[in-house]
């Protein structure tokens, strides 16, 4: 890849590879900095390849930092929660990020600090990468 290099930096590096060749770049990438020495700097917009190789993520929105630091921190930072229209209230409403109401009922995201005291009829899951930009995407519309 390079000759000694200690930082790669890479602009959508499997953007248009197909999945096996994407699988192969990741594992190059993994075995590069396995030894802790060498560093990986890349943008994506492919969110599978940060949740299978990221440390840190940066995600930037029209140009402003939204969040910086560990990707277990991102997600440990939101949950995903779901559930009948009878327990949305107009409180909760305030809370969620990206709300979604279908005839079925509702989903969206919250901070997981707004998680403690939500009604046991409520669903809670960890979120995906993909899913926590797609909710703050919908937020910020």
């Amino acid at each position: 890849m390079s000759h000694g290099a200690k930082l790669l930096i890479l602009d959508e590096p499997t953007s248009g590879l197909d999945p096996v060749a994407r699988d192969e770049l990741l594992d190059i990438l993994r075995n590069y900095i396995a030894d802790g020495e060498k560093s990986v700097f890349f943008s994506t917009h492919i969110t599978s390849d940060l949740e299978r190789i990221a440390d840190f993520i940066t995600l930037i929105d029209h140009g402003k930092i939204f969040y910086t630091g560990t990707k277990d921190g991102l997600l440990e930072h939101f949950l995903i929660v779901k559930g009948g229209k009878e327990e949305l209230t107009d409180d909760l409403k305030k809370k969620i990020i990206g709300l979604s109401i279908t005839a079925a009922g509702w989903s969206g995201m919250i901070h997981t600090s707004d998680a403690p005291g939500l009604p046991a009829a409520i669903a809670t899951e960890p979120p995906a990468i993909d899913e926590i930009l797609v909710h703050i995407s919908k937020n910020l519309c």
